[in-house]
């Protein structure tokens, strides 16, 4: 198996240029792509369907009670797990 090198970065209802996305949800995907720059291990595309490895990102809301875990922990993590999106199972 081979590393992933290109990355995405979406909300739950779609990319940064989606207009269904939520400003705080288009601050969320905002950040991570910073943090991966940052990182300078992935190459971050602009469609989905060119990325290896998706990430999938939303604004944590304090009344939920769905779970989930913090931004920051969320960044720390990057640096330790990638889950690369198979073939087929992307949108």
């Amino acid at each position: 198996m081979c590393p992933a090198r290109y990355a995405h970065v979406e909300a739950t209802d779609g990319d940064s240029f989606n207009p269904r996305v939520l400003p705080d949800d288009r601050r969320a995907i905002a950040d991570v792509q910073h943090a991966l720059l940052d990182w300078k291990r992935y190459i971050l595309t602009a469609k989905r369907r060119e990325a290896e490895l998706v990430f999938v990102v939303r604004k944590g809301d304090l009344a939920s009670v769905q779970g989930g875990i913090r931004p920051t922990v969320a960044l720390r993590l990057l640096r330790k797990i990638a889950i690369p999106v198979q073939p087929g199972t992307q949108k």
